[in-house]
């Protein structure tokens, strides 16, 4: 403690000299103490060290305002974290000091309310805050003021606009909070001001099992004694919508999955009266239906785009798989943006490996950007056929590779990822097929969760029961699918030319065919089918089962 009063009392010179030290080093340490300096005076700074708070004595020299924390207070970032833990979610935000508006509308006044150590909320598992599997989100974390004391909050800002001039209410959080766009916190609390401390983009595997890491996580701007955010507006990134619904104005300028669960679903956009020209949506439809999108009377304005098409003046049809771009054109409509004519706007973007290799993240992405990766394992041969009399069967066919579509967000321009291509399954006389090797997408220099295909079993060689190959599966990603079995090789009798099986259909057509005589048929070029099973002559001669074919991996993204 270094705290001394700075009026000096007549005394002997060694007194004076005593009194005249103790006072400068008091204010050169800024009344440092456990409690507050007394006297105080109007301007005074004191170093609250029971709070760990610099404080300034107010004009009328009758309470302290809270400055900053002694540890750091030049930050220029809020401290949040959104940590993983046993399948919840632990939203944190560091010590600080946040400056809160009035809880009356009309009053200017300002409550500035010190958080001397960490505090933080749970999101239990289950609770999806409106997040869907596989699909980034982006997590607000907010302070509320509850009658002096700071508190967290956590809101899923698709569909809400977060307004710092307006007072909230929330709801308690539970294993049942499932919307986007409600404000959560551990006890509901009624009309209180916040404060916007950070956010983060978020995707798990499976919607409320929180098991993965933030792509991306930042605090909000920091300004001595109180927040520099506004309005949820500076929290761009991405926005989902999954049932019918209306588009809100607030996801202006953000990439919008139009990830619906069905057919028939029907998309809306906002009257586009109020909106200024150039503005714009970005829509993605990663799911495998198409969605429907509507504007109001005839402001939804169609262009030819690839892929895409209009059904009406004012309802675009958004297929699976596509994206497209809307602009609010001078006459206040909404326009489609043709791809030819979209050099300055994002456009889907591809780079295919058929051997394994290196994908460079690009220099044109940002954090927000949101990569989609298929992955195909390799496809198993044929089984062969051997010279043995008395075996009348056909080699089994090759089962194709299994497929696996995972989206990931967050990745930094220039780091790497590694690509793994599953092998063909090679096929040989009088033996089983080989197995397609597994294809996966694992970390480089960029840290992601490896997503993988497995590759097909191969034939069984010609006998009783000579069953076609399994097929493969995946691991790691949001659609996990299965490949195709490899048909059973025909059966007779003795003496007759049997035809062996076919290999699995592979995701991207094609398949080995079972050879009458002879060599099993390869699968060709088609990549993760499995090869064709060899035939049976009547045990004159051997040949092999086809091969199967390499695995493949496609990276797509908006850029």
């Amino acid at each position: 403690m270094t705290q001394a009063t700075v009026v000096i009392a007549d005394g002997s010179g060694a007194t004076v000299e005593a009194e005249i030290n103790a006072a400068l080093l008091a204010m050169t340490t800024q009344q440092s103490g456990a409690s507050a300096p007394s006297p105080a005076y109007a301007y005074m700074f004191w170093a609250d060290t029971n709070t760990g708070f610099l404080k300034m004595r107010d004009a009328t020299n009758a309470f302290w305002i809270v400055v900053g924390p002694l540890a750091g207070f030049m930050q220029q970032l809020r401290v949040v974290s959104f940590t993983p833990s046993s399948n919840t979610l632990v939203c944190t935000l560091q010590p600080c000091s946040v400056d809160f508006r009035s809880t009356t509308l009309a009053s200017g006044a300002i409550t500035p309310v010190p958080i001397p150590a960490a505090i933080s909320l749970t999101v239990p598992q289950s609770a999806t805050l409106g997040t869907a599997s596989g699909v980034p989100a982006n997590l607000a974390i907010l302070a509320i003021n509850n009658a002096g004391t700071a508190e967290v909050a956590i809101v899923n800002t698709s569909g809400i606009s977060l307004d710092e001039n307006t007072l909230i209410s929330t709801t308690a959080l539970s294993g049942s909070s499932n919307s986007p766009g409600v404000i959560y916190s551990t006890i509901a609390r009624a009309s209180v001001s916040f404060r916007i401390m950070g956010y983060c983009t978020i995707s798990q595997v499976t919607a409320g099992t929180w098991a993965s890491n933030p792509t991306l996580t930042k605090g909000a701007s920091f300004s001595p004694g109180g927040s520099g955010s506004g309005s949820s507006s500076a929290v761009a990134g991405l926005a989902s919508y999954t049932a019918t619904g209306s588009i809100s104005s607030a996801d202006l300028g953000k990439i919008i999955w139009t990830n619906v669960s069905a057919v028939g679903q029907i998309l809306t956009f906002n009257a586009v009266s109020g909106f200024q020209p150039g503005q714009c949506y970005y829509f993605v439809n990663p799911s495998a239906y198409p969605v429907t999108l509507k504007g109001n009377s005839a402001e939804l304005i169609y262009a030819e785009t690839p892929g895409v098409g209009a059904t009406s003046a004012n309802t675009f049809i958004l297929n699976s798989g596509d994206s497209c771009c809307f602009v609010c054109d001078a006459s206040a409509s909404w326009k489609v943006i043709p791809y030819s004519l979209m050099a300055n706007f994002p456009v889907m973007r591809q780079q295919v490996f058929t051997t394994s290799g290196t994908f460079t993240i690009p220099n044109n992405v940002s954090l927000n950007t949101v990569f989609k990766v298929t992955a195909v394992g390799g496809g198993g041969a044929g089984g062969g056929n051997d010279n043995t009399p008395g075996i009348p069967s056909g080699a089994g066919g090759g089962g194709s590779g299994g497929l696996g579509i995972q989206y990931f967000s967050g990745w930094v321009a220039g780091k790497t990822i590694g690509v793994t291509i599953g092998s063909a399954g090679a096929g040989s006389s009088g033996a089983a097929g080989g197995y397609g090797g597994a294809t996966s997408v694992q970390s480089g220099t960029q840290t992601i969760s490896t997503l993988s295909a497995v590759g097909g079993n191969g034939g069984a060689k010609n006998g009783t029961g000579s069953t076609g190959g399994a097929a493969g599966g995946s691991s790691g990603s949001l659609w996990n699918c299965t490949g195709n079995r490899g048909a059973t090789g025909e059966q007779g009798v003795s003496g007759s030319y049997l035809t062996g099986g076919d290999g699995g259909s592979g995701f991207f057509g094609g398949k080995g065919q079972g050879a009458g005589v002879g060599a099993g048929f390869a699968a060709s070029a088609n990549s993760g089918a499995g090869g064709g099973g060899g035939g049976w002559d009547g045990g004159s001669v051997s040949n092999p089962g086809g091969n199967g074919g390499a695995g493949i991996v496609i990276f797509e993204w908006v850029a």
